[in-house]
């Protein structure tokens, strides 16, 4: 199980099939079961985007979820999506420890491909994080007209 798990995160391939919203649940599944950190997975009813956002944003929640399990030392994890501004909203939200976003370490890509792959597909990824508060991750992506 937990080598189909990993397996899945290097490449989702149900995303195209069962869509984002379960691909994220999938994901926060497989982590909470490898590391115990609760992970709450809120998804409001979201129209199906094109398959280079739902990628975009499946992998920027993946490296969100990496980053709080690996620096956060954090007790529970959100993670939401849902339709915002004529298009999709994802939000990674932890109450670990933060931090300060100007002092990224060098060679630390997290953030920064992160970054890339939100205006890779239009989009826009905002970081509010500070010592001892927490880190919220919000990534806003326009979608076509239907």
């Amino acid at each position: 199980a937990e080598m189909r798990a990993l397996i899945f995160e290097l490449r989702p391939g149900h995303l195209e099939e069962l869509g984002l919203e379960q691909a994220l649940r999938m994901h926060a599944s497989a982590v909470q079961g490898r590391t115990g950190l609760p992970i709450h997975v809120d998804c409001t009813l979201v129209p199906r985007a094109p398959l280079a956002v739902e990628d975009a944003l499946y992998r920027i929640a993946q490296e969100a979820i990496h980053n709080v399990v690996k620096h956060a030392a954090a007790s529970k994890v959100e993670v939401r999506l849902d339709e915002a501004d004529d298009g999709l909203r994802l939000r990674v939200i932890d109450d670990g420890v933060g931090f300060d976003p100007a002092g990224t370490p060098a060679g630390h890509l997290g953030l920064g491909t992160m970054r890339t792959r939100a205006e890779g597909v239009g989009g826009h990824l905002a970081l509010d994080s500070r010592p001892g508060a927490g880190t919220r991750l919000e990534v806003s992506v326009p979608l076509p007209p239907a």
